[in-house]
């Protein structure tokens, strides 16, 4: 149809709207892609001298287009046109360019306004957990989506599966994967541990349909897929296949915003009823202990990374891996309570401090982002935005457990 109204039928952001969900759908078509960003500029073009419209209308077309992973000289094109327009158009307070680059070359998928764009769309997703009869009985609400095979040949995609392997544990829609397989320079992590991340393969779990198959799409449009894979697949259920079929080293494992468990069985009903391994909460003691298995195997040890918004959240996450023989790698720039902007704490941090739970300030947790910009996740963009704190931290396996 395109190709026959060449978009003179699409008005407004229609075209934007087709483009992300397309992109949601992980259909990998160039040319469709192509021709619907060729539509938005030109509808952009034929608008741009009309004051009535908002200069919001304008932006949330940039911004989903981003969001759908179109980048290059065409997306490039239309973002400045894009900004053009909106400065002259109609602005409603709370409007500003702030966070929109000057650059339009720096303005894709991994820039803080699609992320945040993509964490408002995920937020209004249903949660989904593992099922297992007890948590059905419990809540069936949570499990009334359709069920397909796991995925399971991410692995015969890889180019050279000796390459060492970051694995993002409940990756979500794999920005963060994405962002680092794109990097083109060393970086350091933990203190004192190089990653080149060039020569590294990826792996993202998570039991999101939805948010593996944009993963893989936007993997195979930036041509990323030889090196980088998405797979629908329980976590513990991904780490056993890795262990047992992987050969190459574990450099890295990230475990970032997990969903939470209802503190104190208070909360959101879609949320896993508590911290217990039989809870549907993702960090286990038995998935923990699969991680340090897998980090431990690795030259110098690999290497964990926690990240969540959730005070409590990241405070049993590190307390189950010192359970399970990991140790926590002092930070760079600390986090420490008495610097802190905690000016309006989260009612759940503040239930948490109410029950006596322990803080994520000191030595151990980073005030600073611990992953490269362009890096970062949906959620953790959103907090920054909004100026909400991110309690973060590295961890490795106390000992290297020998091969055999």
């Amino acid at each position: 149809r395109l190709d026959i109204t060449l978009g003179t039928d699409i008005r407004g952001r229609t075209s934007a709207d087709a483009a992300f969900a397309l992109a949601l759908a992980g259909v990998t078509r160039k040319d469709i892609y192509e021709k619907l960003l060729q539509t938005a500029y030109h509808e952009l073009r034929r608008t741009q001298s009309r004051s009535a419209r908002m200069a919001r209308d304008i932006l949330s077309v940039v911004e989903k287009l981003a969001a759908s992973g179109m980048k290059g000289p065409e997306f490039e094109q239309l973002y400045q046109v894009a900004m053009d327009s909106a400065k002259n158009a109609k602005k409603k307070k709370g409007v500003t360019f702030d966070t929109f680059c000057q650059d339009a070359s720096q303005f894709n998928l991994l820039s803080p306004r699609p992320l945040k764009w993509l964490w408002r769309f995920s937020a209004r997703q249903t949660k989904v957990q593992e099922r297992s009869n007890t948590r059905q009985a419990e809540s069936p609400h949570l499990y009334d989506y359709p069920q397909a095979p796991f995925t399971k040949d991410w692995m015969d995609r890889l180019e050279d599966i000796s390459r060492p392997l970051v694995v993002d544990i409940g990756c979500g829609f794999g920005t963060s994967l994405l962002g680092l397989a794109s990097l083109t320079e060393p970086t350091i992590f933990g203190g004192n541990t190089e990653v080149d991340f060039r020569k590294c393969n990826f792996i993202g779990g998570d039991l999101s349909q939805l948010a593996t198959r944009f993963g893989q799409g936007i993997s195979n449009r930036w041509g990323l897929d030889k090196q980088l894979q998405f797979s629908y697949i329980p976590a513990e259920s991904l780490l056993q296949q890795i262990e047992q079929s992987y050969p190459g080293p574990i450099a890295m494992v990230l475990i970032q915003f997990p969903s939470p468990y209802r503190l104190n069985d208070e909360g959101n009903s879609q949320l896993p009823s508590g911290r217990s391994n039989d809870s549907g909460f993702m960090v286990t003691t038995s998935l923990m202990g699969q991680v340090r298995n897998l980090l431990s195997k690795s030259p110098n040890n690999g290497l964990l990374l926690v990240q969540s918004n959730c005070e409590d959240v990241a405070v049993t996450i590190r307390d189950v891996g010192l359970e399970c023989g990991m140790q926590v790698i002092p930070a760079v720039c600390p986090a420490l309570l008495e610097n802190s902007q905690e000016h309006h704490p989260s009612q759940r941090t503040l239930r948490w401090i109410e029950l006596g739970g322990d803080r994520a300030f000191g030595p151990e947790w980073s005030k600073e982002p611990l992953l490269p910009s362009g890096c970062r996740t949906e959620t953790e963009v959103s907090c920054e935005l909004d100026e909400k704190p991110i309690h973060r931290c590295w961890m490795r396996p106390t000992t290297r457990v020998a091969d055999g």
